[in-house]
């Protein structure tokens, strides 16, 4: 259980529902999602960079869960039928 003794003293009294371990998971799920839900400056520019490729095949260097670098493998061109 989650409380004063494990958190440091804390200035004020903190409300019980605060100890609650159900009640601090559900608020770290929201933090990490909301997290999740932002786009950064890299992920922005690959996107940017895939809407301007016709076609063809990309390689996404990945690192930290973030685009690192995308190497254009192969280029194809499809002839209209």
């Amino acid at each position: 259980m989650i409380g004063p003794n494990n958190l440091g003293s804390f200035p004020c009294e903190v409300p019980g529902f605060l100890y609650d371990p159900l009640f601090l998971e559900v608020i770290i799920m929201k933090q990490k999602a909301a997290s999740q839900e932002r786009i950064n400056e890299k992920e922005a520019k690959l996107i940017k960079l895939l809407r301007t490729i016709r076609s063809g095949e990309v390689r996404i260097v990945v690192q930290d869960g973030l685009p690192i670098r995308v190497e254009e493998l192969h280029r194809s061109i499809e002839l209209e039928k």
